[in-house]
């Protein structure tokens, strides 16, 4: 029985294999990438810098 997946956050675009294209909104923002690592590797805050889905993602995973 396949188990089922929850609900996505917003509209699939596309789906390739094994993988899921999903469309947010855009955030604008003057921050770059390095920016945002340097921060982290520093241990200092990124809230405010990213989206929510995206700090959580870097807290959970590391920086890129």
């Amino acid at each position: 029985m396949k188990k089922k997946e929850a609900d996505p956050p917003s509209q699939v675009v596309a789906q390739l294999h094994k993988t899921s294209v999903y469309l947010l909104e855009n955030v604008s923002s003057e921050v770059s990438a390095t920016d945002v690592r340097r921060r982290q590797q520093r241990g200092q805050s990124i809230h405010g810098l990213v989206s929510a889905r995206v700090e959580e993602y870097i807290l959970k995973t590391g920086p890129l």
